[in-house]
This record gives C-alpha cells, structure tokens and sequence, in this order.
C-alpha cells in the first residue's frame, strides 16, 4: 500500500513539463510514474470518442507495461462494458472481484493470469464530457487506499486536459503551465526545507528539555 506524499504530486508535475520541453508522450509519462508511485504493474489510458455514424468507441493512447498494451488499438465500447459502466455514471469504479464480475468477463483469461485482485477506473472529464477513463489494475497483496483514488482523481484532472487539449497546450501555453507547475515545484522545495528546519527545532527542543530534567 503506497503511501502518498506532496513528493508524489511534485513528481507528476515534473514529468508534465520535461515531457512537453522534450516532445514526448506526455500521457504516456503520466501513466509510467502513476504506476511507480502506486507500486503497481498494469495501468491504461482509454479515451472515448463518437465516431461519423454515431457510435461511441475507445481508443487506448497510454499504458504499461508498453509491450502488453497495443497503444492506438481502437473498437468498439460497446465491447468494453467496464469502460461503458465509467463512462454512462461518470464516477470511480472500484471492482473487488475482477475474477467474477460480469463487466470484466471479457478479459477474463488475462485477469486470471495476471491474478488481478482488484481494479480501479478513474473517468476523465472535460467539461460537461467524459472523454476517457483511467484503468489501474492491483495484482497480489496490492488493494487500493482512499489516499491512492483520490491522488489518481488528481492526475485524472490533468489527463483529461491533456487529452483533449495536448496540441493547444503544446503550441499555445506550454510556458504557462511550466511557469505554474514551477510554482508549485518551488512550493513544494520550500515546505521540504521548511519540514527540515520543524525537526530540527524539535530536536533541539527536546535537547533542552532533557537538559532542564537533569538535577543539578
């Protein structure tokens, strides 16, 4: 069970900026440091779209690991009822019992493999719009906290921007966002240093007091 620190949140916020500076996936980035911050194997990013004759499908635009994940495969969402389900309530989905769930009957075999204990669907939405969803799957001992689906609530906020606006974002402000995740970049130093100099006081309060304790 990770433990979610402002750390955690300053990571993400780097990763934005180098991936913009660099022309890299951004979402793709996203999605690898999420998996490491949360201690888990799997994690995708589908985004959803109306196709010219009216049906709904999904696309997936990020994942890990790479190698199992056929980024930019797209069908149906008719053939992905979990995705479907996140989509039509527009809120977190926590499945406890992928194994036996009727939503998740249709990858059924490579839950079974990956023994997929639980799995955690984030929506992503802009505006009045679900655009996509998050899926993160907990293998083994793995079982997600509340800390844990807030913080991908979170980072879900900045996918869903960065879906639907990556290219303005890249072209038009890209150095607004840098100048505001610099920010908090320089907030969260400033609270690191200012937790350092907290224990040190402390330590040299309970200095004192150990001093004034002993007889004279």
């Amino acid at each position: 069970m990770a433990e979610i620190s402002y750390k955690d949140y300053l990571t993400i916020a780097k990763v934005v900026v180098n991936a913009l500076i660099n022309h890299d996936s951004v979402k793709q980035k996203i999605v690898e440091n999420l998996s490491k911050i949360l201690t888990i194997e799997r994690c995708s990013v589908f985004k959803v779209f109306w196709s010219e004759n009216k049906r709904m499908f999904c696309e997936l635009v990020a994942g890990v690991p790479v190698d199992e994940h056929g980024i930019g495969v797209v069908g149906p969402l008719s053939d992905h009822p979990d995705i479907k389900e996140v989509i039509d309530a527009r809120r977190v989905l926590l499945i406890n019992n992928p194994k036996e769930n009727p939503l998740t009957s249709y990858f059924r075999s490579a839950i079974e493999q990956k023994d997929v204990r639980q799995i955690l669907y984030v929506p992503l939405v802009f505006g009045e719009t679900t655009i996509g969803v998050i899926v993160i799957d907990a293998t083994e001992g793995k079982k997600f906290n509340r800390e844990e689906i807030e913080f991908c609530s979170g980072v879900g906020e900045l996918i869903s921007l960065l879906i639907e606006r990556e290219e303005v974002l890249i072209n038009n402000i890209r150095d607004k966002m840098i100048n505001k995740v610099t920010i908090l970049g320089g907030f969260a130093e400033r609270l690191e240093k200012y937790s350092i100099i907290i224990t040190k006081e402390v330590k040299n309060l309970e200095k004192n007091i150990i001093e004034l304790k002993r007889p004279f």
